[in-house]
């Protein structure tokens, strides 16, 4: 109804404007049409013809110009009033000049209202200076400012929001500021619960770690002393049998006892001293565990080959036994504590050479590369026994002990890795590998570059 209003009401003006027009033409005009001759007349009617057709198609025109103008303006609805995020228009005074509706409804206030309000007036008062801030800088040329802060509604209450300012100017060339608000405050609460939870991990690490530390040395006194004991068992037992040998007791009876004391009270003993020596490998290595943990790593610029030049220095030995080889291409230099990290590396190439195949003599590759302008990436690869599919997350786990059933196998704490994995975390990095039974590992480092 109001848009046939309003076209009737041009057609209105319109008649208007020509008849103001006819009667300016008015007096140039023939008075007496009957003096025209035969020929002017038809050219007057040829004329007349020709400008009802123009009219006609100036008419067609306007009509598709103004369903042209219909759709834009649908669409310019479905675009800017109901898109996801708010729009604002701000003057270069700070006021709201244009609004749509996500806006209005973010802000808690209907979109006619808006208009000609302050925006700092829905900024949390803790957060004004760095909306000014940004403004400024917006002002200043230092172009598009995309920052965080909390928004306040009318109706109560405040979010988080991301804002997106743009600098523009207005009809009359005016500078304003073309603002795109998003609401974030989902995320942030996830972030703020990431943090919380991640504070509580590392509050019971640190509580583990010291528990640990504790445990440990407080079990070593009394293993000390049963290793002490052990030992003074195994003494007394040979004077006894010394004693017994001499004593004048009935055949039978120093047989008896020549067979506990021969036999099973050394076999006894010989269980109690192996268990004592396993207990105390165990706290060594858990003591091991819980020394990374109190690491205060100091992060510095390390030449990689250097370093494992160093470390290869330390397995020269062994490799000469087994008749093994290292093949170290050269790497790129990583920021990470170098004492630390000599110890990744000593463990993954002992490794290497522990679990050969057999007789094979072992091959272990070192390489490196930049994976990016600000990570390294090094791997460690052998020709050893290799890790069943199943078993490459257990190699991460305290006491995996995946290869503790083959004799041919020297056993460990049973801890390197564990070690390894967290002074590669502590270093601002991760270690993954990758293997298959028999066919040899491959152990990946990455590392801030």
């Amino acid at each position: 109804m109001k848009n046939n209003k309003n076209r009737n009401e041009q057609a209105a003006e319109l008649r208007r404007l020509a008849e103001e027009t006819y009667l300016k033409r008015a007096p140039s005009a023939p008075e007496n049409p009957a003096a025209l001759t035969p020929e002017e007349l038809r050219h007057t009617l040829h004329e007349l013809h020709v400008h009802q057709i123009e009219l006609e198609l100036q008419n067609e025109e306007l009509r598709r110009v103004q369903i042209g103008l219909d759709t834009l303006r649908a669409r310019y609805f479905d675009l800017y009033d109901l898109a996801p995020v708010g729009y604002l228009t701000i003057s270069a005074a700070g006021l709201i000049q244009e609004a749509n509706l996500t806006a209005g409804a973010l802000l808690g206030t209907a979109r006619g209202l808006l208009a000609r309000r302050p925006f700092s007036g829905f900024i949390l008062n803790d957060d004004q200076d760095a909306y000014y801030r940004h403004r400024k800088l917006l002002f200043a040329g230092a172009g598009q400012q995309t920052f965080e802060l909390r928004l306040l509604k009318k109706t109560g209450g405040a979010f988080w929001a991301r804002l997106e300012a743009a600098l523009g100017q207005d009809a009359a060339g005016a500078d304003e500021i073309h603002l795109v608000i998003s609401d974030i405050t989902a995320r942030k609460q996830a972030e703020l619960e990431k943090e919380k939870f991640i504070a509580m991990l590392e509050d019971k690490e640190r509580e583990m770690t010291k528990f640990l530390y504790a445990v440990t040395h407080d079990l070593r006194t009394p293993l000390v002393n049963v290793q002490g004991y052990s030992g003074l068992l195994g003494k007394y037992l040979k004077e006894l049998q010394e004693t017994i040998a001499r004593a004048a007791l009935p055949e039978d009876l120093k047989n008896k006892a020549g067979a506990l004391i021969g036999k099973s009270v050394p076999e006894a003993l010989g269980y109690l001293t192996g268990g004592v020596l396993r207990m105390n490998q165990l706290i060594t290595a858990l003591l091991k565990v819980a020394r990374v943990g109190r690491l205060e790593m100091r992060p510095e610029a390390v030449d990689m080959n250097a370093l494992l030049r160093s470390v290869l220095g330390a397995f020269a030995f062994e490799l000469e036994r087994t008749g093994g080889a290292v093949k170290l291409e050269p790497l790129p230099p990583c920021t990470a504590d170098a004492g630390a990290l000599s110890m990744v590396f000593s463990n993954l190439i002992g490794n290497s050479i522990k679990y050969r195949r057999g007789e094979t003599k072992p091959v272990i590759t070192v390489s490196g590369k930049l994976k990016d302008a600000a990570t390294a990436l090094y791997t460690v690869s052998d020709n050893g026994l290799g890790i069943k599919a199943a078993d490459l997350e257990k190699i991460w786990t305290l006491f995996s002990g995946i290869h503790q059933r083959n004799p041919e196998i020297i056993k460990g704490e049973g801890v390197g890795l564990i070690v390894a994995k967290r002074i590669v975390a502590l270093s601002g990095g991760r270690i993954w590998a990758e293997s298959k039974e028999g066919e040899g590992a491959k152990f990946f480092i990455e590392l801030p570059a």
